[in-house]
Parts: structure tokens; sequence; C-alpha cells
């Protein structure tokens, strides 16, 4: 049996506050793997459609890194971004984390990480 992979749901108003409400069935959270509390990215397709992901488990994308150099690379591809994050490790070692970011939403998480992060003078 084939599961469904895409769903046309109606978005409600709820009258106390005047929020948007998507109420997502059952078929639909069994799929996607969802539950309860799970919290979702909104990714606006442009085109007048909108992805629904799960947001990753905020472990750290730069977890092997403590401090992080002044400066970091982005790299452009046809299927998403590459940044490249230097800096050193718990023990003082020199490290590099290169991270594959599929979204620019993805892309400015990590950059936001790594400009949260101490600086390595």
């Amino acid at each position: 049996m084939t599961k469904k992979t895409s769903w046309t749901l109606d978005v409600e108003e709820d009258p106390a506050t005047g929020d948007a409400i998507i109420t997502f069935p059952p078929d639909l959270l069994e799929t996607a793997g969802w539950k309860e509390g799970d919290e979702i990215i909104w990714i606006d397709r442009k085109d007048g459609s909108w992805e629904l992901k799960l947001k990753e488990n905020k472990m750290s994308k730069l977890s092997k890194l403590t401090k992080v150099n002044e400066s970091f690379s982005v790299n452009r591809y046809d299927n998403g971004y590459m940044i490249e994050v230097g800096g050193r490790d718990s023990e003082n070692d020199w490290k590099t984390s290169k991270i594959m970011c599929a979204t620019r939403e993805e892309l400015f998480e990590v950059i936001n990480e790594a400009l949260d992060m101490e600086k390595d003078d």
C-alpha cells in the first residue's frame, strides 16, 4: 500500500485570538513521523505552496568546535549550500566543520550559531 505524500489542509481562525490554526490529520502525522509537541519549520516554495519539515533536534551542528575563527566560507551549489567553519575543539586542537545545508534557513541557523560562539583570538 502506498502512503499519501501530500495533503491540502484548511486554515481556520481561532475566534478568541485570531491566530491561524491548521489541524493535521492522523495519517499525515503518522506518515511524517510527527507527534504532538514537535516543532515544524515552514518553507515557502515561492509557488503558492509550503513545505513543512520537522525542526531538527537543537544539537549543535558545530558541536566539535568550542571556539571559531573570525571568518567562515559559504559555497553555493545547485542543491544547497556548504558552510565551512574553522576553530578549536575542547582540547585546543584546530578543527574544521563542513556542514551541508539544503535551505537558506538551515544555512542561516549555522551562521547564527557560529556568530554566537566564542571567537578564537
